[in-house]
């Protein structure tokens, strides 16, 4: 068989994950890892807040597709 070895690429993507845009994959500068300043932060805020609002908007959205999908379905209606 084939030796085990711990940092093959198939491995290491089991262990990390493969989100979309994960932390692995952020698109950052290429200046040093320097203290971030409380402009940097807020902005990073403001961004996850807009986020965090889409996906609400988004799934609110699937629900209520979800529930009309039912709906025919329990009414006989074809798609």
């Amino acid at each position: 068989g084939i030796p085990f070895d711990r940092s093959v690429r198939e491995r290491r993507s089991l262990r990390w994950g493969r989100g979309r845009g994960g932390a692995a994959r952020r698109a950052t500068t290429p200046r040093s890892k320097s203290a971030r300043t409380s402009l940097d932060l807020s902005l990073d805020l403001r961004a996850q807040h807009t986020r965090l609002a889409d996906l609400r908007q988004e799934i609110t959205h699937l629900t209520q597709l979800k529930k009309r999908l039912e709906e025919a379905c329990a009414r006989g209606d074809p798609a």
